[in-house]
């Protein structure tokens, strides 16, 4: 019965065979306040109260069917999928059907997308160039980004930074079609990113963002982006011209793109924005059992068959290890014998063996950028390793096990990193080093394709002297 009574007001507040909504009416209210009460306000849900009145601009706006069949379904279910993330923002407008054609199903799902008085505008720009891993593109002009961005310079809740208006108007590659990422931050698994590829070479330098050195790699949305055989003249960066040159027509402005850089404040404390704290926003949840994914990463060139078909072979074995140690036992013998058939193809050893330590040694080698370093073997890190995988704090991942005993000269030395989920900026205790062409490659997540820089403890590597000059004097720290 009462879901009767739901259709009925449904069916009054929308119409029968009406586009325009009557939300001014009584069945209007009534159907307000029905999904008022099925759980809207409390989890999230884009519903607003009796009191709360309508901008002129949007009581005409026109009602797309489909959402509020949607709508319908997923009250029909108790509401939303329970709690979510921090961070994530309701959009009233969808409750009162101002899709406007820009919100997608997933944003409506996740409860997140811009507020109805920040919409984006990209009717004029292709958001979807099909981009494929090699193809050459050109960066829009600033003004041409400034046009697709809402007022809190985002678009589909990824900001466009300050520090990628040095790249407007150039030439690059696209290295990866970011089709989806690993969440770090919330621990949700995989997330599902649309219309974002990653370009050579092009990554974050926190100029805008304290001086953060974690060297991000920066996402561009296909929006920004013209294939190079489009010709269209080329455009001077405007990031350093007058905020109102050229962009009389635009919704966000320079200042907008500047002031986005700063989180929500809390105290005294400065909070930072960028792309990595709203990834999570700009995205929706995929399921690792989706193969469609798969498809995508091998058809964007992501990923070459042969990888595709080795992670797969991993996966198998990982839970065929899982299955015997639970039931028969006999770990050691099968990630020996793994390991040794690895070390006949020359490939790399199981990548998840467990440290021992309770406290974790550390070593002191005063490493500066060029210098070149060796990685130690796994079995010697290893023994450095607690039983969390981390030596103070720092976890040792499995992508890094392909670069153990390998050469490479140091990047930088990681001294600040910006908190991707609270904002805040961190001064690190513990010496990190980055190395150079040492990135995470998702062989072991899902093919992740975000590339980013793993950070090293300096008693995981050893220097390697060059001619007489070379300082190899180091400093033995105690345990922690």
């Amino acid at each position: 019965m009462a879901t009767r009574r739901k259709d009925c007001a449904y069916a009054a507040a929308v119409g029968p065979h009406s586009n325009t909504p009557r939300w001014r009416s009584h069945s209007g209210a009534r159907f307000r306040q029905a999904l008022w009460r099925r759980g809207g306000g409390s989890r999230g849900w884009a519903v607003m109260p009796e009191n709360v009145q309508q901008s002129p601009d949007h009581r005409q706006s026109e009602c797309r069917p489909g959402l509020h069949q949607y709508l319908r379904r997923k009250l029909s279910r108790g509401g939303g999928r329970g709690p979510r993330a921090p961070g994530s923002r309701a959009d009233h407008a969808l409750a009162l059907g101002h899709d406007d054609g820009r919100l997608r199903k997933g944003a409506l799902e996740e409860g997140i997308g811009p507020s109805p008085r920040w919409q984006s505008r990209v009717d004029h720009f292709s958001a979807d160039l099909n981009l494929r891993v090699g193809d050459c593109v050109r960066v829009r002009s600033f003004d041409e980004i400034l046009s697709t961005l809402d007022r809190g310079g985002c678009l589909d809740s990824l900001p466009f930074m300050p520090e990628m208006g040095d790249y407007c108007g150039r030439e690059f590659r696209v290295s990866k079609r970011l089709e989806k990422y690993n969440d770090y931050v919330y621990r949700t698994g995989l997330r599902r990113m649309k219309n974002a590829v990653l370009l050579e070479g092009l990554r974050c330098n926190g100029e805008s963002h304290g001086g953060c050195q974690a060297l991000c790699q920066i996402i561009w949305k296909e929006a920004w982006l013209t294939r190079v055989a489009e010709k269209r003249p080329r455009q001077p960066n405007l990031l350093g011209a007058s905020p109102t040159a050229g962009l009389g027509h635009s919704v966000c402005m320079k200042d907008d793109v500047l002031r986005a850089t700063r989180g929500a404040p809390s105290g005294d404390e400065l909070r930072f924005s960028c792309q990595a704290t709203d990834v999570y926003k700009a995205s929706s949840r995929l399921s690792w059992w989706d193969v469609r994914q798969y498809w995508r990463d091998l058809s964007s060139g992501n990923v070459s068959a042969s990888g595709l078909i080795g992670g797969f072979a991993f996966f198998l074995f990982s839970l065929i290890l899982r299955v015997v140690v639970l039931r028969v036992g006999g770990y050691r013998l099968l990630v020996g014998l793994y390991n040794r058939v690895q070390r006949i193809r020359g490939a790399d050893p199981y990548p998840y063996c467990q440290g021992t330590l309770q406290r974790t040694p550390a070593r002191e080698m005063n490493l500066t950028p060029g210098e070149l370093v060796r990685v130690k073997s796994y079995d010697d890190i290893l023994r450095t390793l607690d039983t969390n995988n981390k030596n103070r704090g720092l976890w040792f991942d499995a992508e890094m096990v392909k670069y153990c005993g390998g050469t490479y000269a140091v990047l930088c030395r990681v001294e600040t990193l910006i908190d991707n989920k609270s904002g805040r900026m961190i001064k690190v205790q513990n010496t990190c080093i980055a190395l150079e062409g040492v990135t995470n490659q998702g062989d072991y997540h899902g093919f992740n394709p975000r590339n980013e820089y793993l950070l090293w403890r300096e008693i995981w590597l050893e220097r390697v002297p060059v001619g007489l000059g070379g300082d190899s004097s180091s400093k033995v720290l105690p345990p922690a």
